[in-house]
């Protein structure tokens, strides 16, 4: 029998270590000091300055605090990891100053099946809070119950304002987004033969409309299309008033 060289716990004769995880330790650098807390921990690696996602997140946050915008009236930012700030209403900075938030960056599909990367706030778990760790904002913020999807109007992730958020199905959520294809306007594809196809999404299942000689004629009865299938949550390619663009910034 031998000692543990970690713990100093009695491992059986041929091994070195007692578990996997004193085998993990071991394999840390030496001691250093925390550059957010001062706390003496092992790093992974020899460029490793903070000792937890805690601390990354403390240093993020003094980060942005020096550097913030001016945010529009009315409401505050919240900073995040990454360099990323997320928007709420000044009434809940308080309430949502309690939690640690990460900035995350996950792939949407948009209805013509282009795939497109947007960016939330997401509670990482470290302010002691249970329950809250993996919750995205948005959903706290709404309230939403499981199954239940919550819709960024203006199609920012980052946007947390109460008039920016409102609860929808998949198939609502997903009608809420701008135009990523062939041509520059949503629900238009551009044919081998020169012409321009328009179809639409209506209960997961794709429509044919028609096609189109001209590219704007084409977008125009998307948007026909679009208003009449997805109501409030439509994004059409000419927006009146209230309404909003699909055309990618």
């Amino acid at each position: 029998m031998s000692q543990c060289p970690n713990c100093k716990k009695q491992v059986a004769s041929g091994r070195k270590f007692c578990s996997p995880e004193c085998l993990h330790v071991s394999m840390r650098g030496s001691l250093k000091a925390c550059v957010e807390c001062g706390t003496e921990f092992k790093p992974l690696r020899s460029t490793q300055k903070l000792c937890s996602l805690a601390c990354f997140g403390a240093k993020s946050k003094k980060a942005c605090l020096d550097e913030l915008p001016e945010a529009p009236l009315g409401s505050a930012w919240v900073p995040l990891t990454q360099g990323k700030l997320a928007l709420v209403d000044i009434s809940l900075l308080d309430q949502l100053s309690k939690f640690n938030w990460c900035a995350v960056k996950i792939a949407k599909k948009t209805s013509e099946g282009h795939v497109y990367e947007k960016w939330y706030a997401k509670c990482t778990g470290d302010s002691g809070v249970s329950g809250m760790k993996g919750t995205f904002m948005h959903r706290y913020i709404m309230n939403s119950s499981k199954g239940s999807q919550v819709d960024h109007v203006n199609g920012d992730g980052l946007d947390n304002r109460a008039v920016n958020l409102r609860l929808a199905s998949a198939a609502q959520n997903s009608q809420n987004m701008k135009s990523f294809g062939s041509s520059r306007y949503k629900g238009v594809v551009r044919t081998a033969s020169g012409t321009f196809s328009v179809r639409i999404m209506v209960n997961r299942k794709s429509e044919y409309v028609g096609t189109f000689k001209s590219e704007e004629e084409a977008a125009r009865a998307y948007d026909k299309a679009a208003r009449l299938h997805h109501g409030r949550f439509a994004r059409v390619n000419f927006p009146g008033v209230g309404e909003h663009s699909a055309i990618t910034a």
